[in-house]
């Protein structure tokens, strides 16, 4: 009876120490059949998991073999291969299998998902395309607003970050804001696009000015400032093409 509240008060508020620790320091300081024990802490509300993710370990020889096995093979009591010790519940019930099989069939989901999406997203490498994309997009608005498109290393659309409003005749560029977005995105490449309602194309030095000051800045993180577009309805100017982008 002793040594049973002794054990009793070793393992008190191990689970919580195992959550805390992941969060705290993530999961590579965790040896594989803890990472195992805590993922069955799902299918397991009270039992310690321990033995169960030593059991799964020495069956299929490592933590990523246990992951890609079938809900089948899972099943299997890993005492019927000669593993553990017979005298335990050695094995698994159908929802620890299905939790198991799980993390390995959400993380092909979602890299097929992933391949999906960026399947159908443009490459804007060409002034007219980023133009014709920029208009379709933000060359609508009754106020100026400007919009920072983020480019992976191959030009192609990653994300749209709407960076500032104004009024009906101009809009702030904030350089922070872009720079932190730029670094967040992990951006290769950044295209600034900002709409003049009022029908007027011209760019003004303020737009060249505050232009420069956001490609210099980019420059120096290793990140190309591709265009500043100027849209209105379906009509761009291209700062890139205009000569006034340097960098």
């Amino acid at each position: 009876m002793a040594n049973d509240k002794k054990n009793k008060n070793l393992h008190s508020g191990h689970r919580s120490r195992m959550i805390n620790r992941y969060i705290d320091e993530g999961l590579n300081v965790f040896r594989e059949h803890e990472v195992l024990e805590m993922l069955l802490y799902l299918a397991y509300p009270q039992m310690n998991t321990n033995d169960k993710a030593h059991m799964l370990l020495k069956k299929f020889g490592n933590l990523d073999n246990v992951l890609n096995a079938s809900i089948e093979e899972l099943l299997l009591d890993v005492s019927d291969e000669g593993v553990g010790d017979k005298r335990k519940d050695s094995s698994l019930t159908p929802r620890a299998a299905a939790i198991i099989s799980l993390i390995r069939d959400i993380d092909k989901y979602a890299k097929s998902q992933t391949a999906k999406q960026n399947k159908d997203k443009p490459v804007l490498c060409d002034v007219y395309d980023v133009g014709r994309f920029c208009c379709e997009h933000f060359g609508k608005g009754p106020i100026e607003t400007l919009y920072m498109i983020i480019l992976d290393s191959t030009s192609k659309y990653k994300n749209a970050i709407r960076i500032s409003e104004g009024n009906v005749r101009n809009t702030a560029v904030d350089l922070e804001k872009i720079i932190v977005h730029a670094i967040q995105n992990k951006a290769c490449g950044v295209i600034l696009c900002h709409n003049h309602p009022g029908g007027n194309m011209d760019i003004s030095n303020a737009d060249k000015a505050a232009t420069d000051k956001v490609a210099a800045s980019l420059a120096t993180l290793g990140i190309n400032l591709v265009d500043h577009i100027v849209c209105c309805e379906d009509k761009f100017e291209s700062m890139r093409q205009r000569g006034m982008i340097l960098y």
